[in-house]
């Protein structure tokens, strides 16, 4: 499609959050990709200084399915971005096709 999407959710005010499974489709007929889960602590702020945005997980030269549930699942804080991006690797030939799932349960606070 030649365009970027990105897999991405925010935990709602007074609500944590836990990254239970990760499910990942790299088209098999092109390049590998490497994907990356970042996360940005105190989202509701959107203007100038922000938190930063860390790496919280890097998946490298995936092709095909890969299907990940974590031992023990990812807490994430109320107002918290969590989101995952990919690129590309390896020779010049076309970029993969990238898809991400992720499964959340929310609890409240």
């Amino acid at each position: 499609m030649g365009h970027s999407q990105i897999a991405r959710h925010t935990v709602p005010e007074s609500k944590a959050a836990y990254l239970l499974s990760i499910h990942i489709g790299v088209d098999t007929a092109k390049n590998p990709a490497d994907v990356f889960l970042f996360k940005r602590n105190d989202a509701h702020i959107v203007t100038a200084p922000f938190s930063p945005k860390r790496l919280q997980v890097e998946f490298d030269g995936l092709t095909g399915r890969s299907d990940l549930s974590p031992k023990s699942p990812m807490r994430l804080g109320a107002k918290t971005d969590i989101w995952f991006s990919g690129i590309s690797v390896g020779g010049g030939g076309a970029a993969p096709r990238v898809s991400v799932d992720f499964e959340l349960a929310e609890v409240e606070e």
